[in-house]
């Protein structure tokens, strides 16, 4: 292979400048709040973490979270337990926060209900700073934080603060001049600002101008759950932080778990649910589910013993120590079948059942007429008979010339009613339900 030169442009030589070439070693004065070295920024041993939580997946030291949902689904009220879990020091999600004091900006609501609502959550009244009327200018709001020095800013909400200063909401320059200065405040400060605000009604995305958006470090969208209490977050912003689904019992929020392990906890309390009623139960979206409840039957979590035509889903019976239930200890958990008219598997009859019980004889199985039957039952089906009591009739197993032989272990066929049932008499689907199943809706 032919060698080539290393490519040179002109006047540029293949060797790089030394490092103080053509550099000073300290910058002036005026340059020297503007500018620094890569190198320098790295010496910090802070550089290179990820933002420091001061609200765990709500709002971060030196950062702006921008909040948005829909009137009354709850921002203020999140906000009020998130300023008062820092206010006190306790846990938030049951991970740390980083105490200090909270300036709340509330613009919205009445002085007596925030003060309320604050209460209510237990905020330490010595520590929570309210701000009652929006600052005359951008200045205002930054004399206020110098003097209150608080580790978690609330402006509740970011419309009102903005009232007087953007006439035209769809205005990028407009908002841009209200946003820099904001950011600017939280970067100073290094205090984690949480700025409230109102989404659309068309898909539930923050409003106005996309100014907003760019300007902040964490857009969380909030958005109703399937139940009345719960609350779905979808985060986006300058580093990755997961999705959130809250619930709100009246007094805390608690965090649902990953989808991964809201699918196990379901089938493991719900043993022989099928896909549908897995999907209902978790309550996330569909498709989700699904990609869960595959997942965990590949690595071999959860087993799915349905019939190819019914799912029928069981945790695994391997134990923590890696060992498997004895054969008999696995036969009392069945697969599960179901008529072709019902694929989703409502009406259920346990394989195992089949041909092991009374009233349930295998086709192939010739009644003993040896033995005695109780009062009222026909030994041509082992059912009791349309008279409904009385001696056993000792008749033989025969049908009527030219009818096709029945398949007595059929669901639906007249002459396998269900105990109580008179023969030939077409059951609803709730009475030929071998088992009773609970649906149970979960966020």
């Amino acid at each position: 292979m032919r060698h080539q030169e290393p490519f040179e442009a002109p006047g540029v030589t293949g060797a790089a400048p030394p490092r103080s070439a053509g550099r000073p070693a300290t910058f002036t004065e005026k340059a020297a709040g503007l500018v620094r070295r890569l190198a320098d920024i790295l010496a910090s041993p802070n550089a290179l973490r990820p933002p420091e939580p001061v609200v765990p997946r709500i709002a971060w030291a030196g950062r702006v979270t921008l909040l948005a949902a829909r009137e009354k689904l709850g921002k203020t009220t999140l906000a009020a337990a998130a300023a008062a879990a820092v206010s006190t020091g306790s846990p938030w999600l049951n991970e740390r926060v980083t105490p200090g004091d909270v300036l709340w900006v509330g613009l919205e609501e009445h002085v007596s209900d925030m003060a309320r609502r604050l209460f209510d959550f237990g905020a330490d009244p010595d520590r929570v700073f309210i701000v009652e009327r929006p600052p005359a200018d951008l200045s205002a709001l930054r004399a206020i934080v110098e003097e209150t020095r608080p580790v978690l800013i609330v402006v509740d909400s970011l419309a009102e603060y903005a009232r007087d200063l953007v006439t035209d909401p769809s205005s990028a320059a407009e908002w841009t001049r209200v946003m820099s200065p904001l950011v600017r405040i939280a970067r100073d400060y290094e205090a984690a600002l949480l700025l409230v605000h109102h989404a659309r009604k068309s898909d539930g995305k923050y409003r106005d101008s996309s100014a907003i958006g760019a300007a902040v470090d964490m857009i969380l969208e909030m958005e109703p759950g399937r139940e009345e209490t719960a609350r779905k977050f979808t985060a986006s912003g300058r580093w990755a932080v997961p999705n959130l689904l809250l619930c709100f019992d009246g007094t805390q929020y608690t965090e649902v778990g990953p989808l991964r392990d809201r699918v196990l906890q379901f089938v493991t309390s719900h043993p022989g649910s099928n896909r549908r009623e897995v999907r209902s139960g978790v309550g996330a979206r569909l498709t989700d589910v699904d990609a869960a409840l595959d997942a965990l039957v590949a690595e071999g979590a959860v087993e799915n013993r349905g019939n190819g035509t019914a799912h029928a889903y069981f945790v695994s019976p391997h134990d923590a120590a890696g060992r498997t239930p004895s054969d008999q200890e696995s036969a009392t958990q069945q697969p599960l079948t179901a008529p072709e008219d019902d694929p989703e598997g409502v009406s259920r009859v346990p394989l195992g059942d089949r041909g092991q019980d009374t009233h349930h004889p295998p086709r192939d199985a010739t009644p003993d007429v040896s033995q005695p039957l109780p009062p009222g039952f026909d030994n041509r089906t082992h059912h009791q008979s349309r008279s409904g009591g009385g001696n056993p009739t000792r008749s033989a197993p025969a049908h009527p010339p030219g009818e096709p032989q029945r398949d007595p272990t059929a669901i639906n066929d007249p002459s396998h009613p269900a105990d109580g049932a008179t023969s030939g008499q077409q059951l609803p689907s709730d009475a030929r339900r071998s088992t009773q199943w609970k649906r149970i809706v979960t966020p």
